[in-house]
């Protein structure tokens, strides 16, 4: 009797236990489950048709020149142009106009002006003034701040709030300096800190274009060279060189991602506001730069002149050295280097001998600067290395 009772309450059990349960349910037969693990099944790897099928061409802001969501260092020296350069711009994608035979594309831009912003407000006005545009024609398209933004920590409330109702698609950061709040621009760790703010705050949640304007390292001829830690390069997609010379600004690439572009070429222009005066009653000035074609700003014996002083600045000496750096003929040489010395009714000398060798006057050294420029190329590339 015990054995049945025991029986009886092991089935018992079992009809009341879950598996019990499923046993009774309808339904097709069911497998033994298992207590090997399956197998898994082998990964795949990604065909390369695959991952280009979902390629984008480029969105171009500036045809051939700024593409949306790269991050470009605009570097310059102090009264070079940058800052006028950078508002002309930025103003023609905000307004939608061409530059030169370029194609722009209507975009919002938002200008932080942390250094001289009433400077940049005049220059803004004169701007519309000399482009016949209505100020309100702007007003959904161009935000300014007209105070620091340190990108390295949280935003202010009050400039979080304004980003992220404007949803800016370009910005002008004037000046990395002016914004930085690290310790040392030296500093690796601190200028990515400030970049990675700058990815945090602006491009990655909007798809940004930022133009970031900076100052090179004094004493170099290089006009187009990051200033502070070189660790900004592997986070930036372009480097531009900005120089001025007798009021014709050249900017050019440096480091880059993308296609090449020629130089781009302005003149500044003073342009008076009237209706607007200062306290002793005269009319207010601000500075425009209008596009130009590279050869209303160096062609000719100009153009001749600012290549040899950068030759002449980079320890070329005899006429065949100079002719095969400039990619000209000894025999041009030998006519320009006479009238150099002499200089003319708008310039002065470029270059005197001392104890038999030519050397550059502080003229033509700073004109030189510009002749690096438009010799970037060929200094890449030496004549006779490929």
């Amino acid at each position: 009797r015990a054995a049945e009772f025991a029986r009886q309450e092991v089935s018992r059990a079992w009809n009341n236990s879950l598996t019990g349960k499923r046993a009774k349910l309808p339904g097709p037969a069911r497998e033994p489950v298992s207590s090997a693990p399956d197998s898994p099944t082998p990964r795949q790897r990604k065909r390369l048709s695959a991952i280009l099928a979902g390629v984008r061409p480029p969105v171009w802001l500036i045809e051939g020149v700024l593409q949306q969501g790269h991050l470009i260092a605009v570097v310059g020296q102090p009264n070079s142009g940058k800052t006028a350069v950078g508002l002309d711009l930025l103003l023609r994608i905000a307004a939608g106009k061409k530059l030169g035979n370029r194609r722009v594309k209507r975009a919002r831009v938002v200008y932080v002006a942390a250094e001289n912003s009433e400077e940049i407000k005049l220059r803004i006005q004169a701007w519309c003034a000399l482009h016949e545009t209505d100020l309100t024609e702007l007003d959904d398209w161009f935000h300014l701040i007209d105070k620091e933004v340190f990108f390295a920590q949280s935003l202010e409330k009050e400039t979080a709030e304004d980003l992220a109702e404007f949803a800016p698609e370009v910005a002008g950061i004037d000046t990395f300096a002016a914004c930085f709040n690290g310790e040392s621009e030296n500093s690796a760790a601190d200028v990515m800190k400030w970049f990675g703010g700058m990815r945090e705050h602006l491009i990655n949640p909007f798809g940004c274009a930022a133009l970031v304007l900076h100052h090179p390292p004094k004493h170099t001829d290089n006009p187009a060279e990051w200033r502070g830690s070189g660790a900004a390069l592997g986070t930036l997609d372009g480097v531009w060189g900005v120089a001025c010379i007798n009021g014709a600004v050249t900017l050019t690439q440096g480091k880059r991602r993308g296609p090449p572009f020629d130089d781009l070429h302005w003149r500044l222009h003073t342009k008076q506001m009237k209706g607007l005066k200062d306290n002793f009653g005269n009319v207010a000035e601000s500075i425009v730069a209008l596009p130009a074609d590279a050869g209303a700003v160096s062609t000719g014996d100009d153009d001749i002149e600012t290549r040899i002083c950068a030759a002449l600045d980079l320890g070329k000496t005899t006429y065949r050295d100079i002719a095969a750096l400039i990619g000209s003929s000894a025999a041009t040489i030998s006519r320009t280097l006479p009238r150099m010395k002499k200089g003319d009714g708008t310039r002065g000398k470029l270059s005197r001998e001392s104890q038999g060798e030519l050397r550059l006057t502080s003229e033509g050294k700073t004109l030189a600067m510009l002749g690096r420029i438009l010799l970037a190329g060929r200094l890449e590339n030496p004549p006779g290395e490929g």
